[in-house]
């Protein structure tokens, strides 16, 4: 409650706030994912979907929130860690027991989502030319 009446002053932290994003969502990803496979939920499909509503959905829900259109559909990549991170879970777990798929899951997701934010990868917006794209972001204040 503290950041939905505080979010415009936090807003110049952004970037800090961008790194526990990041961080947040490798653990909604890694602990869905481990939660769909102990219910006996065991298709890379559905182990996958669980995943990754549940990771994206918080973030969506705080955009909402604070009147801003969802990060997961201005910036594809979001959700693209988390499926990343969901099919690392799934294959893993054939492979090795116990918290390891869990850790390895949580890191990678982590870990891509923290190379995207520094790096500024993103995927093309197909009819736009990512020039305007950037101009666009930079006229609006974004």
């Amino acid at each position: 409650m503290l950041f939905f009446f505080t979010y415009r002053w936090l807003d110049r932290f952004k970037y800090t706030i961008q790194v526990v994003d990041a961080i947040g969502l490798g653990a909604f990803t890694a602990t869905s994912a481990n939660l769909a496979i102990q219910h006996n939920l065991d298709s890379l499909f559905i182990v996958t979907t669980v995943a990754v509503i549940t990771g994206i959905g918080g973030s969506v829900m705080r955009d909402v929130f604070v009147k801003e259109i969802p990060y997961v559909f201005r910036q594809e990549v979001y959700a693209i860690t988390t499926i990343v991170g969901a099919m690392a879970f799934y294959y893993a777990q054939s492979y090795y027991s116990g918290n390891l798929p869990l850790y390895l899951c949580f890191c990678i997701t982590t870990g891509l989502r923290l190379c995207c934010i520094k790096y500024g990868w993103n995927f093309p917006i197909l009819g736009l030319d990512s020039k305007d794209v950037v101009s666009e972001n930079r006229n609006s204040g974004n």
